[in-house]
Parts: C-alpha cells; sequence; structure tokens
C-alpha cells in the first residue's frame, strides 16, 4: 500500500478554509525590505566615513611634510635645544588639530598613530613644561594635544612600542635630528 503524503502547511491552512491576510504578508515583506536597507546605508556611511578619515590622514601628512611646516618644525627643534619658546605655536597648533580630530572620530587612532605617533611623543615630551604654560594661562590651550599625545602612548605601548621613558630619553637625539632635517627635502625621516 502507498502511503499519500501529507500536505504542506499551507495546503492544509487552505483546505481547513483558513483566509491568507495578504496585507499582513506584504507588511512583513515591507519592514523586511525596509530593515535591508537601513543596514545596507549604515554600511555604507562606516565605509564613506572611513575613506574620509583615511583621506584627512593623508592630507594632513601631506601638510606635514610640506616646506612650509618643515621649517617649523626644524625652527622648533632649534628653540627647544636652546631651551626658548619663540617658534613652537606652529607645530603644536598642528597637534592640537590632529588630537581634535582624533577625539572627533573623524580620523582612525591607528592610522594617527602610524602616522604620526614618532612625532607626537617626542615634540610633547620636548614642549611639556611649554604646554603646560599655556594651560595655566588658559585651561583649554592644547588640550587636545595632550589628550592625543595619552592615547599615542597607549596605542605605542599597546603595540609593543616605546615607553614614556624611552620616548623621554629619546628627545635630545629627535630634537637634535628634526632641528638638522628639513634642508634636504629629497628624504623622509627613517623614524622606526
Amino acid at each position: 500500500m502507498t502511503s499519500v503524503p501529507s500536505p504542506s502547511p499551507f495546503a492544509a491552512a487552505v483546505a481547513s478554509g483558513a483566509v491568507i491576510n495578504w496585507d499582513a504578508v506584504s507588511a512583513i515583506f515591507t519592514c523586511i525590505a525596509v530593515l535591508v536597507a537601513i543596514w545596507a546605508v549604515i554600511g555604507e556611511s562606516r565605509r564613506s566615513r572611513f575613506a574620509l578619515g583615511v583621506d584627512l590622514v593623508l592630507k594632513m601628512d601631506e601638510r606635514f611634510e610640506a616646506e612650509p611646516m618643515r621649517l617649523a618644525r626644524r625652527s622648533a627643534a632649534a628653540c627647544l635645544i636652546a631651551k626658548h619658546q619663540a617658534n613652537l605655536p606652529q607645530v603644536l597648533n598642528f597637534f592640537e588639530t590632529l588630537g581634535l580630530l582624533l577625539r572627533r572620530k573623524a580620523v582612525d587612532e591607528v592610522f594617527v598613530w602610524n602616522t604620526f605617533a614618532y612625532w607626537i611623543l617626542h615634540y610633547y615630551a620636548a614642549a611639556e613644561d611649554y604646554v603646560n604654560e599655556g594651560c595655566k594661562r588658559d585651561p583649554n590651550m592644547w588640550c587636545e594635544f595632550k589628550a592625543l599625545y595619552r592615547r599615542m602612548l597607549t596605542v605605542e605601548q599597546d603595540k609593543g612600542g616605546l615607553t614614556e621613558a624611552v620616548v623621554r630619553a629619546g628627545v635630545p637625539e629627535f630634537l637634535t635630528k628634526e632641528a638638522q632635517w628639513g634642508a634636504d627635502a629629497s628624504h623622509k625621516h627613517d623614524v622606526r
């Protein structure tokens, strides 16, 4: 004797006289479509924000390596070696801007670390007294740079890099290189 397959749940519901509410089915599929669209928009927004952050880091790197900033860095390093502060603000303000971009999540922390940590760590350690003096006059002065320094030091140590003591010990050599570098624009610092 052959067995008759049992009807599907849909066929059983139709055979029993149940009525399908097509409006409800349509509403469910509409909700699913809306959720998929929202998920796609969120994903695209994240990719776009990431791409813009990468572009910002690259533009900041171009600015940092450009001749005007190179001259400002050379001058700032010479001032720090001579223990005076006349030419520090342009360099410190650059890092202040970078710190603000990082705090506002316009740039990625690891990209900033990878591109600028060497300079952030050493310039902050070299200019810390000057930065603290500025903060006494105005609590908001270079506060983004201070926060940037702390974040970069944390990332550096998380990645097994330099400790704060090693950074501070390396400041004299850093300043000497920075004060001399820049006259020859044909090469970039060999920092690591």
